[in-house]
C-alpha cells in the first residue's frame, strides 16, 4: 500500500504539503531501508516509514518523545520499531 494511502488510513497527514512528502518518500522506503527519525517528535515520518517497510529508530534529545513515538507506532500497527535517546548535538548513534 502507497505510504500516503497508508498515513491517510490512520489519520497521519495534517496537510497537502505532508501528503506530497509521504508520497515522495514512498518512492525511497521499503523493506530493505534502515530509517532514523531524528529529532521525531510524536514519530510521524517514522511511523509512515515503517507502515511502508522501513526499519525505523526513532531517535530525540527528549526521552519523553521516543517514548511517546514508540507507543504511537505499536499503536499504529508498527511493532517492530524502536527508539533511541539521542542529542544529536553530543551524542553518537550507531546504527
Amino acid at each position: 500500500m502507497p505510504v500516503v494511502e497508508v498515513a491517510e488510513e490512520i489519520g497521519l497527514v495534517p496537510n497537502l504539503l505532508a501528503r506530497e512528502d509521504y508520497r515522495i518518500m514512498s518512492e525511497f522506503i521499503d523493506d530493505a531501508s534502515h530509517v532514523l527519525d531524528l529529532g521525531c517528535g510524536l514519530g510521524l515520518a517514522g511511523i509512515v516509514a515503517a507502515r511502508n517497510g522501513g526499519l525505523v529508530t526513532f531517535a530525540d534529545k527528549e526521552a519523553a518523545a521516543c517514548t511517546f513515538a514508540l507507543a504511537n507506532a505499536r499503536a499504529n500497527a508498527c511493532p517492530d520499531c524502536e527508539a533511541q535517546p539521542l542529542d544529536f548535538t553530543c551524542d553518537r548513534l550507531d546504527v
